[in-house]
């Protein structure tokens, strides 16, 4: 049904049928497209491999999707012509890889390499040098989706991990690709970079240097919810903005921010609102706000 969708012309038919009465309907479906290929790691085939197909930039319908054989071959029938995006994964082994692949009538071939590579580096603050230990370093693909990556989209899907206690990091089950590679901390300004990773290749020495951040502590006044009512506030710059929903409490924090200047407001339940004037946030340093 999903695919029959997709077609330029819909393989139906209708009758009306009388009690007792066989009926036979031949439905002959438009000239759809087949993809067939082989996922492969190492130069190595991949069994039990998922290999799906959606229309490309529509993330709300379903899709089809087939395991690669022991041969690590698939194949995928009854794709109507038009722009497709094909996704090869091997759980357990890091990112997808995505690929944006025109579909017309008849056969197609499209191999799969999901050979992986590796990111490594270290994590300091800026000036000391001082390893951070603990922090959280994420790797998602970047949504730019330029270049060697044949037209790879942003997905939720991410690889992430810890800094030890030398502050270093290393990102596993990267396919080939553009990436961004980011850190955060809660009393550090939070930074990303991006990437270019070629096809089962590690990148050592990709460090970050966290500037440490200041703080803003907001104190609410006439309002503050009350028990079972909520408020929003925002702080934002030109840097950047963060939020908290607050319940039930007159007090906020908020940590981490790019030195600068930032312009605090809240928003309560009933519509009201009010802003305090714009405050100067300094690297390690607390700022308070009345409102």
């Amino acid at each position: 049904n999903y695919v029959d969708r997709q077609a330029t012309g819909k393989p139906q038919a209708s009758l009306v049928l009388e009690e007792g009465e066989v009926a036979t309907v031949v439905l002959t479906p438009p000239d759809w497209g087949t993809l067939e290929g082989v996922v492969r790691r190492n130069g190595q085939p991949i069994r039990g491999a998922q290999v799906s197909a959606r229309p490309a930039g529509d993330h709300r319908n379903g899709r089809a999707v087939v395991e690669t054989d022991g041969s690590g071959r698939y194949r995928l029938a009854g794709l109507a012509p038009g722009p497709w995006t094909l996704s090869a994964d091997e759980a357990g082994h890091g990112l997808p890889l995505e690929v944006d692949y025109r579909v017309t009538r008849g056969p197609h071939r499209l191999d799969f390499d999901l050979s992986i590579g590796r990111i490594e580096g270290r994590v300091t603050a800026a000036g000391s040098a001082q390893p951070l230990a603990g922090l959280m370093v994420r790797v998602r693909v970047d949504s730019s989706g330029r270049g060697r990556d044949r037209g790879r989209r942003s997905r939720p899907v991410q690889v992430q991990t810890q800094t030890d206690l030398g502050g270093r990091y290393a990102l596993e089950g990267i396919p080939g690709g553009s990436f961004v590679v980011s850190v955060k901390a809660e009393n550090h300004v939070d930074q990303e970079a991006k990437l270019d990773l070629p096809m089962d290749a590690v990148k050592t020495g990709f460090d970050f240097a966290l500037v440490q951040g200041g703080r803003i502590q907001v104190r609410l006044g006439a309002l503050a919810p009350t028990a079972g009512q909520q408020a929003w506030v925002v702080a934002r710059s030109e840097s950047g903005e963060s939020s908290q929903w607050l319940e039930g409490a007159p007090f906020v924090e908020f940590k981490g921010l790019q030195p600068g200047t930032w312009t605090v407001m809240v928003f309560n339940m009933e519509g009201n609102q009010s802003s305090a004037p714009p405050v100067q946030v300094r690297e390690g340093r607390t700022s308070e706000v009345d409102l």
